[in-house]
């Protein structure tokens, strides 16, 4: 018999002299009949990245706030070229005009 004093329980656990049921075979459910887990397919994985990687969050401090700057390509990268973003002015074609 079992008696609840103040909301707990007085003789211990509810279960305890109760007898199992043996619904389950304990040798089955180990660790090692368990076996390799399931890898995870590759797409998955670059989904999660992706996920992960859209994900903005807001940098806890100026350095983080410089380092996703950087990634973004609103800060210059280092060691400071001054050329650097330059490539497609260079392809760009100028036209000279020649006035008289």
């Amino acid at each position: 018999m079992v008696r609840v004093v103040y909301g707990k329980l007085s003789d211990g656990d509810l279960l305890a002299g109760v007898e199992p049921l043996h619904i389950f075979n304990p040798q089955k459910w180990t660790e090692a009949n368990l076996g390799d887990p399931i890898p995870m397919p590759d797409t998955w994985k670059k989904q999660f990245e992706t996920q992960l990687e859209e994900s903005k969050f807001f940098p806890h401090n100026a350095f983080e706030e410089m380092i996703q700057w950087t990634e973004e390509g609103k800060l210059w990268k280092f060691p400071i070229d001054n050329e650097q973003g330059m490539d497609e002015e260079h392809n760009t074609r100028r036209s000279t005009s020649t006035s008289s």
